[in-house]
């Protein structure tokens, strides 16, 4: 059996930004000591307590305040991201942290997040899956090309 800590890495009252981050830091250094498996950081943009807009950036810092926990994200959200861009993203905390990094992509539940950005909502379904194969693809080949109909690229 293993176990995981997910870390919501949000402010609550009487904490800012900064110690929030640094809270999360703290729990993560923590869990390793007392032999966790894993842990997972949240994504959130436009929310009045979310303080961590790339879960993917947090989990490449976190892997590299630890030497042996695995550190995931809950979720990236994938239809904000290019595949690729994602992939590229996935493959550096991977190498780097000795291949402790695992990825969890989602939709979000947000609109705003899909406004801001640009994306139409019918991401939230339509291309999920779409984005998970072409990050797939990208990471599983030498070649930087998909014939994908949401994301192709030669």
């Amino acid at each position: 059996m293993q176990f995981g800590l997910f870390l919501n890495n949000g402010i609550f009252e009487g904490v800012d930004d900064a110690r929030a981050l640094a809270l999360t830091v703290e729990t993560a250094e923590l869990a390793e000591e007392l032999g966790y498996d894993e842990l997972w950081v949240t994504e959130h943009h436009f929310i009045e307590y979310g303080v961590c807009s790339s879960a993917i950036t947090l989990a490449g810092f976190l892997l590299g305040r630890t030497s042996r926990i695995r550190v995931g994200t809950a979720v990236t959200l994938a239809p904000l991201v290019h595949p690729v861009a994602l992939a590229e993203q996935t493959a550096l905390n991977d190498q780097l942290s000795g291949g402790r990094f695992d990825l969890g992509l989602g939709r979000g539940g947000y609109e705003l997040d899909y406004q801001v950005f640009g994306v139409p909502p019918m991401r939230w379904t339509t291309e999920i899956e779409a984005t998970l194969e072409a990050v797939i693809d990208a990471l599983s080949s030498d070649e930087t090309r998909s014939t994908n109909g949401f994301f192709p690229y030669d």
